[in-house]
């Protein structure tokens, strides 16, 4: 595995709707998608851009085999709820990941995989520096041995994916981390689900959707989810020890609890105060 940058971290997390997450443990496979398939135009720029090198035109190297998945790096973000929340009869969880075993188990997989951790910037200096990037040495550089030679080594492919480092600074609230693959063929779809083996022993918690508590049937859907994530949980993770040594921390996130009970504020007029 490529590392891009140095990154420590503890604990990373993906944002999905529940059913994805049971298709995740079920089939270890996670998804990849395009980068010109996503919201931010800085991502497009760089893979649909014409690159102009010694008076030829050519595409980006990469252009229709780069996915990347991403995971943020906070625990609590109410606005990455609300970003994924798409459809409200489709609820949400936040799936915690251990960094250092994702990592161990991504080695597993018959891809290789690129980590890098975004940078926010403002709009002028996250161009600004996207341009940097492709106009320097070291990417023309990589750019011009992958055209000759049809293939990328991986520092080549390093130095191609850095220009998608950086981002716009309205999208700090995501604390993004991202990994990359380079798929053989043209993907013709919007990504690519890449097999991840065991990687449900990464899995730290499953934390579910706040707006569950706005439902009047909230007790029945938490449990509905609950069952049937650690049900697959356990079908793939039992092994060759008890279920019970399986079992999955699976709780409502607090984002959006109340006190319990009354609460009495005393307010003082510090005017009549001796």
């Amino acid at each position: 595995m490529g590392e891009i940058r140095n990154i420590h971290r503890k604990f990373v997390y993906k944002y999905m709707n529940h059913k994805h997450a049971i298709q995740m443990i079920q089939d270890c496979m996670l998804w990849f998608s395009l980068p010109e398939a996503w919201d931010d135009s800085f991502e497009s720029l760089v893979t649909t851009s014409v690159y102009n090198v010694d008076g030829e035109q050519f595409d980006y190297p990469l252009r229709k085999k780069l996915v990347a998945t991403c995971f943020a790096q906070r625990y609590a973000c109410e606005a990455q709820w609300k970003v994924y929340s798409r459809n409200p009869e489709d609820f949400l969880v936040q799936v915690k990941f251990d960094y250092d075993k994702l990592l161990q188990l991504m080695k597993l997989s018959d891809c290789d995989f690129y980590v890098s951790e975004i940078k926010y910037q403002s709009y002028a200096d996250t161009y600004h520096n996207i341009r940097k990037c492709i106009e320097s040495q070291s990417f023309r550089d990589a750019f011009v041995r992958s055209e000759k030679q049809c293939t990328c080594s991986p520092e080549d492919i390093t130095r191609l994916i850095k220009p998608l480092s950086y981002k716009y600074n309205a999208f700090e609230y995501e604390g993004e981390l991202r990994f990359f693959a380079v798929n053989n063929e043209d993907i013709t779809e919007n990504g690519v689900s890449i097999k991840i083996p065991n990687i449900h022993e990464a899995i730290e918690s499953i934390c579910i959707d706040p707006q569950i508590r706005k439902e009047e049937d909230r007790g029945t859907k938490i449990a509905q989810i609950k069952d049937s994530l650690k049900q697959e949980y356990s079908n793939i993770a039992v092994g060759d020890v008890n279920i019970e040594d399986n079992d999955l921390d699976i709780h409502l996130s607090s984002l959006y609890r109340t006190p319990k009970g009354k609460r009495k504020f005393v307010l003082s007029n510090k005017n009549n105060q001796h």
